[in-house]
């Protein structure tokens, strides 16, 4: 059994790329089984093209890249809407890696953070949870 030595860190502009390499290997996976494949291409046209995540940036979205070692395996997306509510908009992590607690890292990240900026509200897509 491995151990997975895991780091996060801050996503930027120059990161654009990195993003769209680890989410054109995820969304086709993820998505398959429930949108056609022309429906998967034209919302990663749409929503993780350059210009689209450069804008998602520019707009307040926070991206976090997460590693196993030295390895891009995963990223996340959040964004502040209030002071007191932060919505978490992206978490999406390779498929081979999934299972082994990456995801749950990203969200304790999230979480950890979201507590320390005291939001009382963290939501994601129409699911509220309450910060305690």
């Amino acid at each position: 059994m491995s151990t997975n030595s895991y780091l996060i860190r801050s996503a930027s502009i120059t990161d654009i790329e990195l993003i769209r390499s680890l989410c054109f290997e995820v969304w086709p996976q993820t998505y398959a089984s429930i949108i056609s494949q022309e429906q998967i291409e034209y919302m990663l046209d749409r929503m993780y093209s350059p210009l689209s995540l450069q804008q998602q940036m520019e707009e307040g979205a926070h991206f976090i890249l997460l590693y196993n070692d030295a390895l891009p395996i995963g990223f996340a997306s959040y964004q502040v809407i209030t002071p007191t509510h932060c919505k978490l908009h992206k978490l999406y992590v390779l498929p081979t890696q999934q299972g082994k607690g990456g995801g749950r890292v990203m969200i304790s990240t999230f979480l950890s953070k979201s507590k320390k900026k005291a939001y009382s509200t963290l939501n994601y897509r129409s699911i509220e949870t309450i910060v305690q």
